[in-house]
């Protein structure tokens, strides 16, 4: 299979009604060309877009009206002719022109209505796979793989609509499934996109086993037997947001082998034609992808008249050079980490938990990897287990058994202490729900008494050792007496249980940390946690000191090469949206990490000063403006 390198995504959802012919001003073999020029080694390019209409000759979907062209078919022979990769893309979960045409495959909602919100937007039509609609999009499909040189397929939006049609209604009712319980029917659709997925990846490696496919669904769908490989979408000035990459990535990292950042070139989302984010913004992609370890694709969206615009390839061009020089030496570097996060298929990691724990371990610059509760978490020196699970299913207790078991550390966190005292991990201390809305924990006992936000339980230590004192509030609740609330309600002293406590093995904390981190970013909540985490984390893969908080510091391996991948740039709120303009300037830092090494910086191949002190190498990274890479070689 070819790489997935240097890619640019092309959407093409395309209306009617423009008044003037179809990519008129396209011509595929400048178009491929250009894209050679500019450094592009791959593309994802459109077969049958949103809307329904198809951009190919086929006898099968709705070509696109008054289009006499086999757009497809061009771009992929003038690509294949300059060495450039093609998928051919298909929007799986929606096809507004098939729904109009056959009302009847849509989806039905519990209100038994088949549209939904807002119709201009993208949802308002949705189509259900279990009528005639799921073997006619399969037809589609496989057309496009029998008939077309593709080198993959990137199949979009598999979403799990819930769906009350007489058709799903009838198949839940053989499974005995209730249909007033939401949490099942959204299980069923699940369970219904993986037998839809799973069935048209067995036709589709009848005809061709030798292609990429990529099935664009929710995360709990992400397979290794259907996917070849993960595009992580991600558009970080739009809904995702610069918070959405990192925990996505630790997740990506673990369920896959081969990993795409699919970032955009659009200021606001996908179809902003007039919004294009300034290259420096691009750059910061670019070294985000890197410091994870991933390839690099930009999404765009082909005009409908003129096709390329000359102003997005220049900039995606101008990175991807860049990236083709750090390429020579990180390309296939494998991400490094020190801790494992464990974050249950069900639960989503755009919620406040996870920004909460990506942010405090990026910030204290540890790596991390996301598992979920079928993952192993042996390759992990500490697992972190936060307050998210409405239940503790049987297999995540056995997982963390069998982890403990073998000597592995763990820290749990507000509710998730619950799970710890039931899969009898601590003996050291009692737990009992705190029934409070407020509490504060003292660093040190007579210090400051800082606020936890989100009290979940008290912990009394009986034989561990303390990190954290618990301190109750003077008044415990916020209620109404029947004259005034108690909106005020201050620190009180110091109790008998604990906030942090740990036996070496296991550490609690007794709030929801990473929550309350995420929504108000009390940096005294980052030193308890960096306190809890250095007594059981023993050795790191590297040290990092006088850092910036902002600073991104990851290691990355290949071959016989470490690299310290040190990242500047950062986002600029202006009203809640993140911008770059310009690249960030650190002052930088000290670096040590154990073993012998000479240090480079690439790709300028400049040697840097090191010193050896017993087992470890440090060096000083120097003024970093937007990013730096060290490459660290070992010596014998």
């Amino acid at each position: 299979m070819k790489k997935l390198t240097n890619t640019i995504h092309f959407d093409f959802h395309t209306v009617l009604g423009y008044g003037v012919k179809l990519l008129k001003n396209f011509n595929a073999k400048v178009f491929a060309k250009t894209l050679k020029e500019h450094h592009v080694d791959y593309i994802n390019f459109f077969a049958r877009c949103n809307m329904g209409f198809s951009y190919y000759n086929t006898k099968i979907g709705v070509k696109y009206p008054g289009l006499e062209r086999d757009v497809l078919k061009e771009v992929i022979d003038a690509c294949h002719e300059q060495g450039i990769g093609v998928t051919a893309y298909f929007n799986v979960g929606l096809n507004h022109d098939a729904c109009y045409r056959n009302p009847e495959w849509q989806t039905v909602d519990r209100d038994d209505k088949v549209q939904r919100g807002s119709k201009l937007g993208n949802f308002y039509r949705t189509p259900c796979y279990n009528t005639g609609y799921g073997k006619y999009v399969e037809s589609e499909i496989l057309e496009v793989v029998q008939n077309y040189d593709i080198d993959g397929l990137l199949l979009d939006c598999v979403k799990p609509h819930e769906c009350f049609c007489p058709t799903c209604l009838e198949k839940m009712k053989q499974k005995g499934i209730d249909t007033k319980d939401i949490d099942a029917v959204i299980r069923y659709r699940h369970e219904l996109i993986q037998e839809f997925c799973g069935q048209i990846r067995k036709n589709i490696n009848k005809i061709k086993n030798d292609i990429r496919v990529f099935f664009i669904s929710e995360r709990q769908d992400q397979n290794r037997t259907l996917d070849t490989h993960v595009e992580l979408e991600c558009l970080p000035a739009g809904i995702w947001g610069y918070d959405f990459l990192y925990p996505h990535a630790g997740y990506a990292r673990t369920v896959f082998d081969e990993y795409v950042y699919m970032s955009g070139r659009f200021q606001s989302n996908w179809g902003d034609f007039g919004g294009i984010r300034p290259q420096i913004a691009l750059e910061h992609d670019m070294f985000d992808a890197i410091c994870n370890g991933f390839e690099l694709c930009f999404g765009d969206h082909l005009h409908p008249i003129d096709g390329l615009s000359k102003t997005v390839i220049e900039r995606v061009g101008n990175v991807f050079k860049k990236m083709d020089e750090y390429s020579a030496f990180v390309r296939g570097a494998k991400y490094k980490h020190d801790v494992g996060v464990l974050y249950p298929k069900t639960e989503n990691l755009f919620l406040e938990p996870a920004r909460g724990f990506s942010r405090m371990l990026l910030e204290l610059k540890i790596g991390f990897n996301v598992y979920d509760e079928y993952a192993s978490l042996n390759d992990c020196k500490v697992v972190i287990v936060p307050d998210y699970y409405k239940e503790f299913a049987p297999v995540v207790k056995q997982q963390l058994k069998d982890y403990a078991n073998a000597g592995g550390k763990i820290i749990f966190t507000g509710g998730a202490v619950n799970l710890a005292k039931e899969i009898g991990l601590i003996d050291y201390a009692e737990v009992s729900q705190d029934t409070t809305d407020n509490s504060y924990f003292t660093l040190e006992k007579g210090g400051e008494r800082w606020a936890t936000y989100a009290p979940k339980v008290l912990i009394k230590n009986v034989s561990g050792k303390q990190l954290a004192h618990h301190v109750k509030g003077l008044i415990p609740n916020n209620v109404w007496d029947g004259k005034h609330n108690c909106f005020y309600r201050p620190q009180g002293l110091e109790s008998e249980y604990s906030s942090a406590v740990t036996d070496g093995n296991t550490a609690l904390i007794d709030f929801d940390i990473f929550d309350s981190y995420a929504r108000y970013f009390l940096v005294e909540q980052r030193v308890l946690f960096d306190r809890v985490l250095n007594e059981l984390l023993k050795e790191k893969n590297f040290y990092a000191e006088g850092f910036e908080p902002f600073m991104i510091i990851t290691l990355t391996e290949k071959e016989n090469a470490l690299f310290l991948n040190v990242k500047a740039t950062k986002a600029e709120l202006r009203n809640g949206i993140g911008i770059i303009e310009n690249h960030d300037i650190s002052r930088g830092g000290t670096l040590k990490i154990k073993g012998k090494y000479e240090v480079t910086l690439i790709p300028k191949n400049e040697k840097i000063a090191v010193s050896y002190d017993g087992e470890y190498t440090t060096f000083f990274s120097g003024l970093v403006e937007g990013f730096a890479c060290f490459m660290l070689k070992k010596i014998n």
